[in-house]
């Protein structure tokens, strides 16, 4: 579990936050141009907003399964498994990863 939540974690700081601050820079580009009318492009404009804030959506995800992550590997760690450790190790990277996008903790 805490491969799979390095694995979300990876895609959401490499693909979603850059997919999600291109749709900030576009829906400012659109909306502070003069010529932009709200009727004109309502479809569009919705699909940027939802594309950025999908990294929000995928922080918390990632929050949400780093956590887990950690607490089912904790009591195997304690025991000292080797690759519980590493699932607990994961697990509060990602936690922290995805508390960061997820929230606005750091913000």
């Amino acid at each position: 579990m805490g491969l799979i939540a390095g694995a979300m974690a990876l895609y959401l700081h490499f693909v979603a936050v850059p997919e999600a601050h291109s749709a900030e820079n576009t829906i400012s580009r659109i909306t502070s141009s003069t010529m932009y009318d709200r009727e004109s492009q309502p479809a569009e404009m919705e699909a940027l907003r939802e594309q950025s804030g999908q990294n929000i959506d995928y922080g918390e995800y990632t929050l949400l399964l780093g956590g887990l992550a950690f607490l089912l590997s904790i009591y195997p760690a304690v025991k000292k498994n080797k690759y519980a450790m590493a699932g607990a190790a994961l697990g509060v990277v990602t936690f922290f990863i995805g508390a960061a996008y997820g929230t606005h903790m750091f913000s």
